[in-house]
């Protein structure tokens, strides 16, 4: 062999151990990278989906909101109030609502969660006079105005499902005078 053959095997035989080993760190290196790419590519995708979830609920959101809101309020005065305790309602403001020809029932035209609230003034003939807040002549709610001949107030304020044709109607003891309010929102459904 010739020495430029020579020296070219020793060095050849000598870095190529090295060679190896850096061969081999270079791939593990590679590999390191490689898997950390597909971690930000996991994680990226994870995000992707979760955008892709925001936006399904947002334009749910924004659906829903685009449909107008559910809601009545009525007033009565004290001469408004009929012979068997039924308060008449004079509709103030509806789109989910309507009277019964008596006045004294509201009949929810609209299936879904109702807030209910009622406020009721009166000065009743006797103590603890009960007043009713009735679904389909059930009372739902309830209320005492404990002192007799003396002005009072009862609020009543409750969540309840209110089915369509669902009637409500307001109960109230003999009184001198009597004032009421009743506001329902739907809330879903």
């Amino acid at each position: 062999m010739d020495s430029f053959s020579v020296e070219s095997y020793i060095s050849a035989a000598a870095i190529g151990p090295v060679d190896r080993a850096t061969t081999q760190t270079v791939q593990v290196k590679k590999q390191a990278r490689v898997k950390q790419q597909l971690e930000k590519f996991s994680l990226d995708q994870t995000k992707l989906c979760e955008l892709e979830q925001l936006q399904a609920t947002w334009e749910s959101i924004s659906s829903t909101s685009n449909k107008e809101m559910v809601h009545m309020d009525a007033i009565s005065n004290s001469n408004e109030l009929v012979i068997d305790g039924q308060i008449q309602w004079i509709l103030v403001e509806t789109n989910g609502f309507e009277l019964s020809e008596d006045k004294t029932e509201i009949r929810c035209l609209k299936a879904g969660w109702y807030i209910l609230s009622l406020a009721v003034f009166l000065t009743p003939k006797t103590a603890n006079a009960t007043v009713e807040l009735q679904v389909n002549g059930t009372s739902i709610r309830r209320d005492r105005a404990t002192l007799a001949n003396h002005p009072s107030s009862i609020s009543c304020v409750r969540s309840s499902y209110l089915k369509a044709g669902a009637v409500l109607k307001v109960v109230v003891p003999s009184s001198q005078d009597v004032g009421a309010a009743l506001t329902a929102a739907k809330i879903m459904g």
